[in-house]
């Protein structure tokens, strides 16, 4: 009798054994890899790309299992951005948060072969200094 219970509890121990090491194997077939709570994630490797990112399972490391495009909430804000909203990696709006103005680059500096009597014409894009010359103010 005591030796049938330990041939159960072995082979239980073994079928436990292998059921945990198939949960910590990868695949491309959407099996996530086990993360010990308090711990890093293992190293991730996934032979297929995904557009959006990859479902995360339930300890947040991530999977092979693409997800799909989300549909973005809608937020009514009451602040209009002059440079736009805020968006996530995914291309959806942060809520209310405003993009700030873009970087503006330094303006080269010109050595003008004409002295302007009225100063030099910017470019209206840029805001730069051009070598063309203001016209004579209208009082």
């Amino acid at each position: 009798m005591v030796r049938s219970f330990n041939s159960s509890f072995a082979c239980l121990l073994a079928l436990l054994l292998a059921v945990t090491c198939l949960f910590l194997t990868s695949s491309t077939q959407g099996l996530s890899i086990a993360k010990p709570p308090g711990r890093p994630c293992p190293v991730f490797r996934c032979m297929r790309a995904c557009e959006y990112g990859y479902k995360v399972n339930e300890y947040g490391c991530p999977t092979c299992t693409c997800l799909k495009q989300r549909k973005c909430p809608t937020f009514y804000c009451f602040v209009p951005c002059k440079h736009g909203y805020a968006k996530d990696k995914y291309g959806c709006q942060k809520g209310c948060t405003c993009n700030p103005p873009p970087v503006q680059k330094p303006c080269p500096v010109y050595k003008c072969l004409i002295a302007c009597k009225y100063g030099y014409k910017r470019d209206r894009n840029t805001g730069c200094q051009t070598c063309s010359c203001n016209p004579e103010p209208i009082f």
